[in-house]
């Protein structure tokens, strides 16, 4: 029993860990991509923290499957057990890193939006600063009058 408990709990351990390491990966990656503007920015942000997340649950695995005796089954039950509960503190620790990665794309992409707006004096791209009063728009020309920038926006001397 020795060798064939000490093999498959190798196995069943090194399954568990690629199984979990597949799943941070694939819902990391749908994540990323939601808030992300490059779509390859995410898929290398979430590569490597999958690879760190396989490298640290590898090496806690060879370390347990080292320690202690492995002549009862309870030995090998509570080495997974122990392995279960490293795995699901990894797999927490992954999913964080995944969310902040995310939060900080989504607050950077916010920015960059408040930035445009304010270049375009405080309204969306394409629409124009200010509503025209009724009688102020150019029907000859078909364009709306130019209305300059607050002076809040900027210094007015700096043109």
């Amino acid at each position: 029993m020795d060798t064939n408990s000490y093999l498959m709990f190798l196995l069943i351990g090194a399954l568990l860990v690629v199984i979990d390491g597949q799943v941070i990966y694939r819902s990391g990656r749908k994540m990323l991509r939601q808030s992300a503007s490059d779509a390859g920015s995410a898929e290398s942000q979430t590569k490597l923290v999958v690879v760190l997340f396989h490298l640290v649950s590898f090496g806690v695995l060879a370390l347990a499957s080292t320690i202690g005796e492995w002549n009862t089954l309870t030995g090998v039950v509570a080495r997974l057990g122990l392995l279960l509960l490293f795995l699901a503190v990894a797999h927490w620790a992954a999913t964080t890193a995944l969310s902040s990665m995310r939060d900080r794309e989504s607050a950077r992409s916010r920015r960059l939006t408040r930035q445009q707006r304010r270049e375009v004096g405080g309204a969306e791209i394409g629409e124009p600063p200010v509503s025209p009063m009724p009688g102020q728009i150019d029907t000859s020309m078909g364009t709306e009058p130019y209305v300059s920038p607050s002076i809040d926006d900027g210094d007015p001397y700096s043109r």
